[in-house]
């Protein structure tokens, strides 16, 4: 009854009380009492009017909450006594207690009775009426109710500890299936602890005891918590009020959510690949049409690839949607009913077992055939007659049956996914490892085509010798021409009136030299060498010595005038004529096609062991003006060895360290000018001459592309150039164009 009627019932009470009990002689009397009346109906109707429905309304979702708490405990109280029933029934499986001795008029019990002590269907429905009422009247009494646990968890617990036994019936199909229905609670407890919440957001208006139904307007997926209520608008008695609830989300809700996920992601893959085939299309350059063929090949490997990845995303897909959180709890229901059913027909075979027994027990006939009716009439009471049972039966069997298709459709179904992924990623794994050794043989044969196969000493050795041809020449030329003169005056006559050089430039390219070694001959020594140099250089440099008679005008004395005139006379010309072709061209002829590809990937990589860094940002290739071996100096005109290479560059070019070390020495020398030396903590050694200044002092530590300071034109020195210099740890000079890179240097730190 709500307060509104209440209060009127009310007034109609007390109106009906006044008129009883009011005589009619005492008017002045009534009329008082009718002003008090007014005054306390007025005072109720205030208190009605200052009533606050929402106040009432929050009081009563407490009180339909602790309702419902209750109602639930009082269930669960009921079924556990219905299960204790059912488990004491294992022990005395349906038929009485009976002491040996005979009813007390001495004649057995009726078909439509049960001996004493017995306990017929009627009487288990009333125990258990009995044990659901006193479980409610202790849940309505206060005390607190004990921690829930599920009827199977009970049984299970009871038996270990010796409280509640199956006794001597218990089989072990019928313990294994306790383990197992309390297994499957387990599980499901802590699936249904795992599924995924869902927060949802509900409006409401609200006038007085009126009030519109919820309305969804949001739906959060994530982990912060949102849940509350606030009152969003309120004007007098109407009220709008909005609350966020956190609840267990549903399979639909779940499965919506991962179709969304899905669409998001198809979405994604959409565009990237939208994106990507149209920055291809944008950053192609070719004009050139492919070969059939090739472009049959691309387009069957990406149909090929866009296939596989979508086979393997319908196996993720499958195996996610069969092994997520509510597939599996619907799994274990499934499974907790087919082992229910399993259990019941389970305590029915033992309690037909019992029953037979006692059957058997009996000595009189008339008293088994008695027996045996109470038995069919118990049996059709518990269980019904038999088309009901054999229709349960077939039931219970079309259960089981389809729940294992179903396990079986699902592992299947894992399985096979399982494999498509497996063969997907160990196809994967075979390409990349395809992959692997397509790289390792073909650095390998880089390797083999673009790093020379010989070591520092021996490279240097080779150019060192071709160096000592040109310089044994040069020293012939050039050192001694007197002595030329003379043998050449003992060879053609003392009347050689004149001496013409025609001499070219010495000087060879040391990487184009080990190139050509290197493709020719793979690895070598010297003396392997040494007759192929002495050919390259008779071809490179041709010597020619021819004499000539020629027309000269002389200065002749005429006895006749007495004085010097200019006759034109027959001389003899000596011609010294030293002729050069570039080494390219010598050797290049003299190699097959497969020697001229290593030839180039030498020549290209500088024979793949330059492992220190650049010194200077200049490309120096082609401005070396005097290369590493012996040489004739070109001040002291004297044999002499050069240790290193010169690098014809302007005064003020930057210079930058190759290694990481120490500056061991940064000082002044008449020969060298200013020089640095940096060494490794391996014992290398890289030198620096002819600087313009020392930036860097001894002892300093240094790293690879720090500035080390300008080249210069100091000491001794023909012109602007940089002596680069690289010894080994036995202090033994090495070539340094095949150990320092000749361009890319890259800026360090300047000082």
């Amino acid at each position: 009854m709500s307060q509104s009627q209440e209060f009127i019932s009310r007034k109609n009470s007390l109106k009906k009380t006044e008129q009883v009990n009011r005589p009619d002689e005492n008017l002045e009397l009534s009329a008082n009492n009718n002003n008090s009346r007014m005054r306390r109906e007025l005072m109720e109707e205030a208190a009605y009017t200052a009533y606050d429905s929402v106040e009432h309304h929050k009081t009563f979702q407490k009180q339909q909450k602790a309702y419902n708490e209750v109602r639930e405990q009082y269930e669960e109280q009921a079924y556990s006594s219905e299960d204790r029933y059912a488990q004491q029934h294992v022990t005395q499986p349906g038929f009485p207690e009976q002491e040996k001795s005979p009813p007390e008029n001495g004649q057995p019990a009726g078909p439509g009775e049960n001996p004493a002590g017995s306990r017929s269907a009627e009487g288990g429905a009333d125990d258990y009426g009995r044990e659901a009422g006193n479980s409610a009247e202790f849940i309505q009494g206060g005390a607190e109710s004990p921690a829930w646990k599920s009827p199977t968890i009970q049984e299970v617990e009871s038996r270990e500890s010796g409280g509640i036994t199956f006794g001597t019936a218990e089989t072990p199909k019928l313990a294994k299936n306790s383990r197992a229905l309390s297994e499957n609670e387990k599980l499901q407890q802590r699936l249904e602890s795992r599924r995924k919440d869902i927060q949802k957001g509900y409006t409401r208006f609200s006038a007085g005891e009126h009030s519109t139904n919820e309305k969804v307007r949001l739906r959060y997926y994530g982990r912060l918590d949102l849940t509350g209520e606030a009152e969003l608008a309120h004007l007098g008695r109407l009220k709008y009020t909005g609350r966020i609830t956190r609840e267990k989300m549903t399979r639909d809700e779940y499965e919506k959510l991962l179709n969304r996920r899905g669409r998001k992601s198809f979405k994604r893959r959409t565009k990237g690949r939208l994106l990507f085939h149209g920055i291809k299309t944008i950053t192609d350059e070719e004009t050139l049409s492919e070969d059939e063929l090739t472009a049959s090949m691309k387009r069957n490997i990406r149909r090929t690839g866009r296939v596989a990845m979508a086979g393997t995303r319908r196996n993720i897909r499958t195996i996610k949607s069969q092994n997520n959180i509510y597939a599996r709890l619907d799994q274990t229901r499934q499974r907790e009913q087919v082992l229910r059913d399993k259990r019941e027909r389970l305590l029915s075979d033992a309690k037909k077992k019992e029953r037979k027994k006692q059957l058997r027990d009996e000595k009189s006939r008339e008293q088994k055939k008695k027996l045996k009716k109470q038995m069919v009439q118990l049996q059709v009471q518990e269980e019904g007659n038999f088309f009901r049972r054999t229709k349960q039966g077939i039931l219970i069997k079309r259960r089981a049956k389809k729940v294992r298709k179903q396990a079986v459709k699902r592992t299947m179904s894992t399985i096979f996914a399982l494999a498509g992924i497996g063969v997907f990623f160990f196809i994967i794994c075979i390409i990349l490892f395809l992959v692997l050794i397509a790289v390792f043989v073909g650095s390998s044969e880089y390797y083999a085509s673009a790093v020379t196969q010989n070591d520092y000493g021996t490279i240097t050795d080779a150019t060192e010798y071709f160096r000592k041809l040109e310089t044994d020449l040069d020293e012939y030329l050039n050192a001694d021409r007197e002595a030329l003169e003379e043998e050449l005056e003992a060879e053609h006559g003392p009347d050689i009136y004149e001496y013409v050089y025609q001499l070219a430039d010495f000087g060879f390219s040391a990487n184009t030299l080990i190139a050509y070694l290197s493709a020719v001959y793979g690895s070598f020594t010297l003396e392997d060498v040494k007759e192929e140099l002495q050919s390259v250089f008779e071809e490179m440099y041709t010597l020619t010595i021819e004499v000539k008679e020629e027309d000269r005008e002389v200065s002749s004395y005429n006895p006749d005038t007495g004085d010097y005139e200019n006759v034109t006379e027959p001389k003899k010309i000596c011609y010294i004529i030293l002729e050069k072709k570039e080494l390219e061209e010598v050797v290049e002829p003299r190699m097959t096609p497969e020697q001229m590809e290593l030839y180039k990937n030498y020549r290209l990589s500088t024979g793949g062991q330059q492992v220190y860094g650049p010194v200077m940002r200049e490309d120096w290739t082609n401005l070396i003006s005097s290369n590493f071996g012996v040489r004739i100096h070109p001040i002291t005109k004297e044999r002499k060895e050069h240790n290193g290479v010169d690098i014809a560059v302007p005064i003020g070019t930057h210079l930058y360290s190759a290694v990481d070390g120490t500056v061991i020495l940064a000082a002044y020398s008449e020969s060298a000018g200013n020089w640095v030396k940096v060494q490794t903590d391996t014992g290398w050694t890289v030198i620096f001459m002819h600087m313009d200044s020392l930036p860097v002092s001894t002892g300093q530590q240094v790293r690879k592309g720090d500035h080390l300071g300008y080249s210069g034109n100091t000491g001794r020195s023909t012109g602007p150039h940089l002596h680069l210099e690289v010894r080994n740890p036995d202090d033994k000079p090495l070539n340094p164009i095949f150990i320092i890179p000749q361009t890319c240097a890259q800026r360090g730190s300047e000082e």
